[in-house]
């Protein structure tokens, strides 16, 4: 699901919000991984755990919104994925 399947796009949570109803899940159990300061707002705005990830096109950007910032998806612990 995408900006073009919603009609409310970033950073109005809505994209977030029905995938997580299509994956029959609540968007507070789903993570979402974000790399601009609007996508982030609308992850957050859905109450999905968000992690910011660094990449050269949004250094310098505010992404202190996510609860998590990572310098790229080396770093990213698969184990919050659960089983």
């Amino acid at each position: 699901m995408g900006g073009d399947d919603v009609i409310n796009g970033k950073p109005d949570p809505e994209v977030y919000l029905r995938s997580a109803e299509k994956l029959g899940q609540i968007a507070e159990d789903c993570i979402a991984i974000e790399d601009s300061p609007v996508g982030i707002a609308s992850a957050v705005a859905s109450g999905a755990y968000t992690i910011a990830v660094k990449t050269d096109s949004t250094l310098g950007l505010d992404v202190s919104a996510a609860q998590v910032l990572l310098e790229d998806l080396t770093h990213f612990d698969y184990q919050l994925l659960g089983d």
